[in-house]
């Protein structure tokens, strides 16, 4: 009873501070979103928001709060898909939360017209089987939120081989395991009508390997692919000379299918990639023989509402509301 207690004031007090921030970040004219939710250590958690620019170029700064109310602590990121997909320096902002703690990062994201993602991307501390819970504050200066639901946390598969999505915005692939194999990963995109072409980014690295080979739909019955191929050592090195890659598949409707096998050498060690995917092709799909189908959805959840100038006692209250979920969860 005790610690229900104690966790209880932490999470008012916290929720107190987080008010006394908001209140100020109103000041500076900003829009501002609550947010809350709470995710395992067994997850990343993946918020993404959807950013209207207006009909006039602008750049957006953004300003994320958030706190841990229970849990281990957390890193979170701040991440503007469009440059980061193009791998522009300052697209990713970071910060470190500790349990029971705050922290903020703050990204200024480039002039630009019309409806941009940006992702908000939560990490825990540690490893072990533990539900963290946070609340906080997106503050927009420059833009509007049109949505923030559409992408939950990321699903992960730790079997033979592991990958990753990250919301619908990001595929990825880990193997440590040897060797003299071919493995073929499908990950499936949406181009939705197919009225131009999307431009992914491709990064790889791998030790004791033959090659990574990328093939993706030519929109005319055939198919068109890349080839990675490794080093007289049987190594692939990241580069930023070589990798990424941006790989232009051309315009189609509907889901396309990439194919990337990952080809082992003899003395295979480690492979890994990435497939950065842009903001309006979401990756809706991962699928090996090893690991069988994944989709971008998982457990945890988020809530964002937009709010005016929220009381620290209406943060209280979700925040109890969000530590009351976890310990029902907890106790099933």
């Amino acid at each position: 009873m005790f610690r229900f207690v104690y966790r209880f004031i932490a999470v008012f007090a916290l929720a107190a501070c987080a008010g006394a921030c908001l209140s100020a970040a109103g000041a500076s004219g900003g829009v501002v979103y609550n947010l809350s939710g709470s995710f395992n250590t067994n997850y990343i958690h993946v918020i993404r928001v959807d950013v209207d620019y207006g009909s006039t170029a602008q750049s957006v700064v953004v300003d994320c709060t958030l706190g841990s109310t229970t849990g281990p602590g957390f890193d979170f990121e701040l991440i503007d898909w469009d440059s980061h997909v193009q791998a522009s320096t300052g697209a990713v902002q970071s910060a470190q939360v500790f349990p029971l703690g705050s922290n903020s990062a703050q990204l200024t994201m480039p002039a630009r017209t019309g409806v941009h993602p940006m992702m908000i991307r939560l990490r825990n501390m540690l490893t072990l089987g533990q539900d963290t819970d946070f609340v906080g504050y997106l503050d927009l200066v420059g833009g509007t939120v049109v949505n923030r639901t559409d992408s939950d946390s990321l699903y992960v598969d730790y079997s033979d081989p592991w990958r990753v999505l990250y919301g619908d915005m990001q595929a990825s692939f880990v193997t440590y395991h040897p060797g003299n194999r071919s493995l073929d990963t499908l990950v499936r995109a949406d181009m939705g009508a197919g009225a131009q072409p999307s431009v992914f980014r491709f990064e790889c690295s791998g030790q004791g390997i033959s090659n990574i080979i990328v093939s993706w739909p030519d929109g005319a019955g055939g198919r068109q692919q890349y080839v990675v191929n490794a080093n007289s050592g049987g190594n692939i090195i990241f580069a930023p000379s070589t990798l990424p890659r941006y790989i232009t598949v051309p315009a189609q409707a509907g889901v396309v299918e990439f194919t990337i096998s990952v080809n082992e050498g003899a003395n295979f060690y480690y492979a890994d990639w990435v497939l950065y995917a842009p903001g309006d092709t979401p990756i809706t799909g991962m699928e090996s023989p090893f690991s069988g189908n994944g989709s971008s959805g998982g457990k945890g959840g988020c809530s964002t509402e937009e709010g005016g100038w929220p009381l620290p006692t209406a943060i209280a209250g979700a925040a109890a509301a969000a530590l009351l979920v976890r310990r029902k969860r907890s106790a099933r």
